[in-house]
């Protein structure tokens, strides 16, 4: 019998939202980002539920390889390449590329490879990947041999989250639309991208021509400014009580003693932990779901395991536990464990079982 704890994904939900995202900009292409497989839900599977998409993201060279095993539809690899081999491979498979730094494009010109499309990648603030202002319209030229499609791209920085912010959002964007404007009125032909998730449900002009939503096609709000979007829930990460124990008045729990019982407690054993994603900092933070109860997380998470307060005596071993789902949302639990959905998700290991439904 396997291990009781199983991530159960709904892909008629994954549908839903992007349907939800294509209403909110329908003169966009939308390219979906299934990087980490697919944000930890399994890459064949979400590609499945996303037929509409006009294209998908991933982020590196193997991401790229392991897609092209099940599909050949168009492909952006958002860090480009690292070395000749990788950009063979992306030839190979016809990949679209993100150009970020001018050691791509010297090699780029060395192997006089052709592609599908080449993203330019504009640094308007993130100070991580691409070129500044004043560089992007030498580079475009320099794209110009190897692509007959270019797309000029930016990253959001503040778009979405508890930092969200309008003001430096608006700047990014104000001013990939100046430079964008100015380069069309010399007459360089080329799209543009520009929104993540948090551009596109936060923001009501920053139109681009391909958007590259990812965290809310799996459900998470991450502090969107409208909930009204109604994006449904795609994963219920459950388990099951495996054990109960009676923690006498002043014993402690787990590693190192971090919880101790002020009465008499009964508590449950649940077998997930920290190599299965769950954050170490939970205990004493977090809590669970038991019969639609709320349950505390308490002492350290171990590696396979970690305890909670029962909330009524007549919970049994074999009772579910929900851990994150539709009535106990990521996004308040990251928040509880000043984290990100992000990490929640995409750091459930290959040991928590899939289940698919839809």
């Amino acid at each position: 019998m396997p291990r009781p704890t199983t991530a159960i994904i709904d892909l008629s939900s994954i549908e839903h939202n992007f349907n939800v995202i294509k209403k909110h900009c329908p003169k966009s292409k939308i390219y979906s980002v299934v990087k980490s497989d697919a944000y930890g839900h399994g890459v064949k599977k979400v590609v499945g539920a996303l037929k509409k998409s006009d294209g998908f993201c991933v982020a590196t060279i193997e991401e790229a390889d392991e897609f092209r095993e099940f599909s050949k539809k168009p492909l952006v690899c958002l860090q480009g390449f690292y070395d000749r081999e990788d950009l063979k491979l992306a030839f190979l498979h016809k990949l679209e590329l993100v150009i970020h730094n001018e050691e791509q494009i010297v090699l780029l010109e060395k192997l006089k490879l052709s592609f599908p499309s080449l993203w330019l990648k504009f640094d308007t603030g993130m100070n991580r990947l691409g070129f500044k202002q004043n560089e992007i319209e030498k580079m475009m030229d320099r794209l110009r041999p190897f692509s007959n499609k270019i797309v000029l791209m930016t990253h959001l920085k503040s778009s979405s989250g508890k930092k969200m912010s309008k003001s430096i959002t608006n700047n990014q964007f104000n001013l990939f639309t100046k430079t964008s404007s100015n380069l069309k009125q010399k007459n360089h032909n080329f799209l543009t991208s520009v929104s993540n998730s948090g551009g596109i449900l936060n923001f009501e002009n920053l139109s681009s021509d391909i958007e590259r939503p990812g965290l809310s096609l799996y459900g998470s709000h991450y502090q969107y400014k409208a909930k009204t979007f109604k994006l449904k829930n795609v994963t219920t990460l459950v388990s099951k009580i495996i054990a109960i124990k009676e923690i006498k008045k002043g014993h402690t729990v787990g590693y190192d003693g971090l919880w101790k019982a002020k009465k008499n407690t009964l508590i449950g054993i649940i077998p997930i932990g920290y190599s299965d994603g769950i954050p170490l900092n939970y205990g004493n933070k977090g809590y669970v779901l038991v019969n639609k109860v709320k349950a505390e997380v308490i002492g350290r998470v171990a590696m396979d395991m970690m305890a909670v307060e029962l909330p009524d005596i007549s919970i049994e071993v074999g009772e579910e536990i929900i851990l994150w789902g539709k009535d106990l949302k990521v996004d308040d639990l990251s928040l509880l464990t000043d984290n990100i959905p992000y990490s929640f998700m995409t750091s459930l290991s290959k040991r928590v079982t899939r289940k698919y439904i839809k």
